[in-house]
């Protein structure tokens, strides 16, 4: 796999270096989704409700506590260490959970509220 950061020297094509990111970004997004379909399949393959093993992962029960904002949010965001930011994620982190809770208390250790299968749909 080429490398996700390309050597820039003094005088190199900046926009060369930008297309080989790109190019390494599709490649690395290509093998994301293979990665993900497979542990889906050995998931489903595991959890065989007739294996004592298998059994505790059919039994298993998902959920997704998600948040617009924070899917917009840019990678380089990582690296923000101020004080506002952070209380800013903590204080989204804590809407979301309620706005989950408010929606499936009822749900949770009963069954599943994610649905993993419409996820993978189109990977």
């Amino acid at each position: 796999m080429p490398s996700l950061v390309p050597n820039w020297r003094a005088g190199q094509d900046k926009d060369a270096n930008a297309y080989l990111i790109e190019i390494a970004l599709r490649h690395l997004f290509a093998n994301a989704s293979r990665l993900i379909r497979s542990l889906s399949a050995l998931l489903r393959r595991a959890a065989n409700p007739g294996d004592r093993e298998g059994s505790r992962w059919a039994g298993m029960r998902m959920h997704r506590i998600s948040t617009q904002m924070m899917t917009e949010l840019s990678a380089s965001s990582k690296l923000i260490a101020e004080w506002d930011f952070l209380c800013m994620l903590r204080d989204e982190g804590r809407r979301s959970a309620q706005e989950f809770l408010d929606l499936h208390e009822r749900d949770v250790g009963v069954h599943s509220t994610f649905d993993l299968d419409a996820l993978l749909e189109g990977i």
